[in-house]
């Protein structure tokens, strides 16, 4: 199996034959990865039509790409904080940063998405995810076009001058919440295996 490069401008990663060969190689990576300052990979969901990206102050122009059951994952390392910059947004902006990277805001479709996304939070308070109301009023719809759905864990309160929603801490966990859209944030980013970097 050729290795995968982890520089910027990266190839689409390998198909794997199967899911031990793609867990060994990302194991594999994630060891070459802990030499140089970056966090530990994430683990690989199977649950996810496309895995999330947390952007958020301290990234690292380094994408490591592999896949799993049709998943492409896009994992963004940290800096040493001397040289960190804070990454926050507004909505329009975050949707701009996650087309340059050909991938969406997330969509959060799901219990198991919602405890993903939490779980790679990393504490953050507000975090803009790819769902708002600015076609219509109080019809909130995703970034891929997808209307609501049933899941949603909303803390309540749509103001008729805020259309953007984010995902924002409350008591110990994460809700949803409409802000306005001009407010600056943390971002998820997604893309589908199918999109090349």
């Amino acid at each position: 199996m050729p290795p995968v490069p982890i520089h910027l401008g990266a190839t689409p990663a390998p198909v794997w034959k199967d899911s031990v060969a793609m867990d060994t190689h990302v194991q594999m990576m994630t060891s070459v990865l802990r030499r140089v300052p970056v966090m530990n990979m994430p683990p690989v969901p199977t649950h996810l039509g496309a895995t999330p990206v947390l952007v958020t102050k301290d990234t690292l122009a380094m994408e490591t790409l592999a896949r799993r059951d049709a998943l492409q994952v896009l994992s963004i390392g940290t800096k040493p904080a001397t040289t960190s910059r804070q990454i926050e947004k507004h909505f329009f902006s975050a949707e701009r940063d996650c087309d340059s990277r050909r991938a969406k805001l997330v969509v959060w479709p799901d219990s198991a998405t919602h405890q993903y996304l939490i779980e790679n939070a990393k504490s953050k308070r507000n975090i803009w995810i790819g769902l708002s109301d600015r076609g219509q009023e109080g019809e909130f719809v995703w970034s891929n076009g997808d209307s609501l759905g049933s899941f949603h864990h909303w803390k309540g309160h749509n103001f008729p001058r805020a259309h953007c929603v984010a995902m924002m801490k409350r008591r110990g966990t994460y809700v949803l919440g409409v802000k306005l859209c001009a407010a600056n944030c943390n971002y998820f980013c997604q893309r589908t295996a199918a999109t090349n970097p």
